[in-house]
């Protein structure tokens, strides 16, 4: 199998989860410069627009792989190895992290439109716990 297949997964993983949040940076930046608070819409589009840049990004990888080994008129490296598991796990971390970003959004958002501000750093602080106890498993 070499070092090829390798790199090339490691690197569409990188990139499917630099994609992802740089998007999650941009919904969040969205509404809070028009000063509304996120939905859950939002979430479920953020989440099909990562399951699309991931699946593009596999396509990609079986593209070229397919590809050299035409060209080199050898065996195609990982036909039967589950290789696009590790772009999957980098695109679930970034929409966990992204869907972390949205909900923060959300809350501040809500936060500065209430009057009685002392309920949103409670409920933000629920949030972090929330989330903290999902991402250690």
């Amino acid at each position: 199998m070499g070092s090829y297949l390798p790199a090339q997964v490691k690197c569409a993983a990188k990139h499917v989860q630099a994609i992802i949040l740089a998007w999650a940076n941009a919904y969040v930046e969205a509404f809070t410069s028009a000063g509304l608070p996120s939905d859950e819409q939002t979430e479920r589009d953020f989440q099909m627009l990562a399951h699309q840049i991931t699946g593009g990004s596999i396509a990609g990888v079986r593209g070229e792989l397919e590809l050299r080994s035409k060209r080199l008129r050898i065996r195609e490296p990982g036909l039967n190895l589950p290789w696009h598991l590790e772009i999957e796990r980098a695109m679930e971390a970034a929409i966990n992290e992204g869907v972390l970003k949205l909900r923060r959004q959300r809350l501040e958002a809500l936060a500065g439109r209430n009057t009685s501000r002392a309920s949103a750093p409670a409920a933000i602080a629920r949030l972090d716990g929330v989330t903290e106890t999902r991402f250690r498993s």
